[in-house]
Formats: structure tokens, sequence, C-alpha cells
């Protein structure tokens, strides 16, 4: 329960904190399976820049402990069992994978804030810009305490509709809610250079421009600065 504590405040250094405490109950009982399912939960957020940080670790060693960890699992009636492996398919682009994993995490707690995310990721990406923000504003009403990611989520389905100073405004909400929002930089850097920069030239031949990805650690204030300034 400590470990949990930590781990559903959705921040970096939390996560880490949730890390020995899991590794701890495990020790006390090697059969319990729930804590081998939230150990690979924090390794899996590992594969962020920021998470893989605060654990101390490379980011591909975060992931191979958490496959490792998801191994020793039986039970398959646990959703985080569903939630890691849709995460695992998301993270390779296998989006139909994801939301079948996601369905099945889902219809055993259909209040799975970390399934619904992976959800809302998931139609977004494949294109059900409605239905995933749809979802987005569904975590908001459930948890309405860890609210960044899904207003991010909203704000990116409004940027891939072309809604730019809406997804401007949910943008820096998410970043007022949680300051730490940079991880997601990294996901709207190469279309803020196909889009604002066609229709504002603006650091042509830059990396950034050139290369369709910003340096580590572009602000997303920065991207927002273009989203409400740029001439569409």
């Amino acid at each position: 329960m400590r470990g949990l504590s930590f781990y559903l405040r959705n921040t970096p250094a939390d996560n880490a904190k949730a890390e020995p405490h899991f590794k701890r109950a495990v020790e006390l009982d090697p059969e319990f399976q729930r804590a081998y399912a939230a150990l690979a939960k924090v390794y899996y957020k590992g594969a962020e820049p920021e998470y893989s940080r605060a654990l101390g670790i490379y980011w591909r060693k975060a992931i191979l402990f958490a496959y490792k960890n998801l191994a020793k699992i039986q039970d398959v009636n646990n959703p985080d069992v569903h939630v890691v492996r849709s995460q695992m398919a998301l993270y390779k682009h296998q989006i139909d994978i994801a939301l079948k994993e996601v369905a099945l995490a889902l219809d055993i707690n259909a209040n799975d804030v970390d399934a619904l995310k992976i959800k809302a990721r998931a139609l977004i990406y494949s294109g059900k810009y409605d239905e995933g923000q749809a979802i987005a504003k569904l975590i908001i009403r459930i948890d309405p305490v860890s609210i960044a990611e899904p207003l991010f989520l909203i704000g990116l389905s409004n940027f891939a509709t072309g809604s730019y100073l809406t997804a401007a405004d949910y943008l820096e909400r998410a970043i007022e809610n949680d300051p730490a929002t940079s991880t997601y930089t990294r996901l709207l850097a190469p279309h803020t250079a196909n889009r604002v920069w066609k229709v504002r030239p603006m650091r042509r031949g830059s990396g950034f421009v050139k290369n369709g990805i910003g340096p580590s650690g572009w602000p997303l204030k920065f991207i927002i600065f273009h989203l409400k300034t740029a001439r569409y």
C-alpha cells in the first residue's frame, strides 16, 4: 500500500519511491503477484527519460525489468498484467494489440485509470480523435487530481485535427498541473516541425526542423508559444 501511495502520484520521483516498497513486498512474499505487476508498471514507466533518470537506470534496462517481472505473473485476472502488455504493444505501435489488452483490463476494472490512459492514446494514435478525447475527459472525472496526462491527450487530439489554439490551451493546463511534462514534448515535436513551421518559417535547417525532432529538453512552452502565434 505504501508503494501504491507513491505510484499513484504519477511523478518520476514518486514512481522511483514506489520501487523499493514493491520490491520489499516481493521479498516478504515471493508469490505476491500483485507486487510483481506493480513493479512491472513502475519499470515500464522508465521507458520515459524522466522516469528512468529518477529510477537511476538506463531506459532499456527499465523495460527489461518490466518484462522480467511480468513473466513471473500467472494470474491473468490481474488488470495490471493487461495494462503492462498494452503499454508494451503501444510502444511497438501495435495499436490493435494494445486496445485488445486494454479491453481485458477494463473488463476486470472499468475504472482503471492506467488502462484508460493507454486506451485514449491508442485511439488518438489510430486517428479516432473524438473517441480518444472522450476517454481522456472520462479519466479527469474518475481521477480529478492527476489530470496532466489526460489534459495533454485532449490537447494532442485537438492538435491532430488542426485546432491549434485549443490544443495550446490544454497543453498549458497540463503544464500548470504538472510542470514536469517535458516527457510529452517529444510526441509533439515532429508534428510541430511539420505543421507549424510550414506556415511560419523559422530556424530552417536547424536540427529540430530538419530531422523532425527536438533536442532533449525542448520545453513544451516553446511549442505552445508557436501554436498560439503561428499564422494558419
